[in-house]
């Protein structure tokens, strides 16, 4: 089982990047998605404003048997995107 966490600036940013990376990566199962939980304050986060990811969601995930023969692993390098 792997695990995939996900960034957005609150509850309902991060729960819209969640759907997106489960509809992205039809190769996966998923076995759980955890609630939101709400990141602890940093200077980044005092300095950045509204911008900043302050949630975030742990998706637990295994890959399908029949993956087309592709070697990917469904993770991504950033789940975060400019807005």
């Amino acid at each position: 089982m792997k695990q995939h966490m996900i960034l957005g600036k609150n509850r309902r940013d991060v729960e819209a990047r969640r759907d997106e990376w489960i509809s992205e990566n039809p190769h996966i199962t998923v076995i759980r998605v955890h609630r939101p939980k709400r990141e602890p304050d940093s200077l980044l986060t005092l300095l950045g404003g509204r911008d900043v990811p302050r949630v975030s969601i742990i998706v637990e995930y295994e890959l399908n048997a029949k993956s087309d023969g592709k070697k990917s692993d469904g993770e991504t390098s950033s789940t975060l995107s400019p807005t």
